[in-house]
């Protein structure tokens, strides 16, 4: 793929900053009582989710082996899982908004289905199935603690927006086809160039507004999303970041791709214990 001067952010750096936004948000959370402070951290932090997204399909797309790439996000959503209910043991009234990695799992396990064509394997649907279950019943019963922990976090939101940013691919896929027909291109000529991630930046950047708009609409005026809407509107942040990403891998030394999978439930841990120091000890 042909560089372009201003496309200068590659998956490295935008893994960087999805976890860098994860802390602050987090930190907020945890620590800040500070209105002004906890506001800017926590909208900062709308950065992440759309980041882990945007890598979940592109991770479907290229994984060598979905299962195995679906095994590894099930044993994060375990750990986290295990993580995010220890406190509700010392305090069954603390609420805590489900696990990311049931949104994560749900939307890639969907994505491997379809896209790899695993149509056998019907087991694939469980995610998404409990994803929408909980969903369902969180919205029902928004006052049990112990459901709520188990929630997806963004709900729905989530999952449309790993959904649609799978749209784009296809979208960018189609476009390509017809411009190659268009100019008596060869076929699939275009797929590999930086021509074709244009297409598909500004695909996802138009599917991520729109999604965001509706949603921050039926946060305000219908039901309870969980999500509040003026802090989810400030995923758009992430806007130009996806508009200005290469495709590029970056660094790939097996210690990072490591330290990207394991420091979300590291993360929660190294803060828990801090919380716990501070104010429980």
């Amino acid at each position: 793929m042909q560089k372009e001067r201003y496309f200068v952010i590659n998956s490295s750096i935008l893994r960087i900053i999805a976890m860098l936004a994860t802390l602050l948000d987090h930190v907020a959370v945890f620590f800040i009582n500070n209105y002004i402070l906890y506001y800017i951290f926590r909208a900062v932090g709308r950065l992440s989710f759309v980041i882990f997204a945007f890598f979940i399909v592109e991770g479907v797309k290229h994984t060598k082996n979905p299962l195995r790439y679906l095994g590894r996000l099930f044993i994060l959503y375990l750990i986290t899982q295990a993580i995010v209910s220890i406190p509700l043991l010392y305090n069954p009234d603390l609420i805590i908004h489900g696990n990311v990695f049931l949104t994560l799992l749900g939307g890639a396990s969907i994505l491997v289905y379809f896209h790899h064509k695993k149509y056998k394997h019907v087991y694939l649907l469980l995610p998404s199935i409990a994803l929408i279950t909980l969903t369902t019943l969180s919205l029902i019963f928004p006052t049990n603690t112990v459901l709520l922990s188990f929630t997806p976090q963004y709900m729905i939101y989530g999952y449309l927006l790993i959904l649609l940013f799978y749209l784009a691919n296809i979208f960018t896929r189609s476009s390509l086809r017809f411009i190659e027909r268009k100019y008596s291109l060869p076929e699939a000529s275009l797929n590999e160039t930086m021509t074709a991630q244009k297409v598909n930046n500004a695909y996802s950047c138009i599917l991520l507004f729109i999604l965001t708009f509706f949603w921050y609409l039926l946060s305000r005026w219908t039901f309870r999303t969980g999500v509040e809407p003026y802090i989810q509107t400030y995923a758009l942040l992430a806007l130009p970041l996806l508009a200005l990403y290469n495709g590029e891998l970056g660094y790939r030394a097996k210690w990072w791709r490591v330290t990207y999978y394991l420091f979300y439930p590291v993360h929660l841990i190294i803060l828990g214990i801090i919380y716990a120091l501070i104010y429980l000890l």
